[in-house]
């Protein structure tokens, strides 16, 4: 199961049990932040997604800096290729 998968799956329990983030982390025994992170995913533009699946950014950089952006697509797309090409500079991106 991809992480994108596993993020699916808890979203649509979560739904079912009537759970929210806090709550589903507790129930799951998951970090919050984490949950947060993968939840993320889910709404992370197809370029993201790709590039979680080709295994070139980790699931939790990804829906990192998806949340993060969650407003500015384009500019999280540009973010993510860019931790896909540099490692271990993911932090300064963010604030750039």
């Amino acid at each position: 199961m991809t992480e994108i998968e596993k993020a699916k799956a808890i979203k649509k329990l979560m739904e079912m049990r009537g759970w929210n983030i806090p709550g589903a982390a507790h129930y799951l025994g998951m970090n919050e932040k984490y949950l947060r992170s993968l939840l993320a995913l889910i709404k992370s533009p197809p370029e993201i997604q790709n590039l979680v699946k080709e295994q070139k950014i980790s699931p939790s950089d990804a829906g990192e800096i998806t949340y993060r952006l969650k407003d500015n697509s384009k500019k999280a797309v540009e973010i993510a290729k860019k931790v896909a090409k540099s490692v271990g500079n993911k932090r300064k991106l963010m604030r750039a």
